[in-house]
């Protein structure tokens, strides 16, 4: 089920998101190798900002985490 979020809750997870379509823009549009890597790394460091947001959003303990983010 989705969880019913105030708009409190939502303005963090929308604000990654934005963040993330940005980072992705400029991968694409990256020239050299140093840049790309730097921007991947961005990338998977607002992702993981994302993933810690919606987790608490479902309340999942750290044992539930782990199990998510091994899979």
């Amino acid at each position: 089920p989705i969880p019913q979020v105030s708009e409190t809750k939502q303005k963090p997870i929308i604000e990654l998101v934005d963040q993330m379509l940005e980072a992705q823009k400029k991968l694409r549009k990256a020239d050299f190798e140093n840049d790309k890597k730097a921007i991947e790394k961005q990338i998977e460091i607002i992702d993981m900002k994302i993933d810690h947001l919606v987790f608490d959003l479902y309340g999942l303990n750290e044992e539930e985490r782990k199990i998510v983010l091994d899979s």
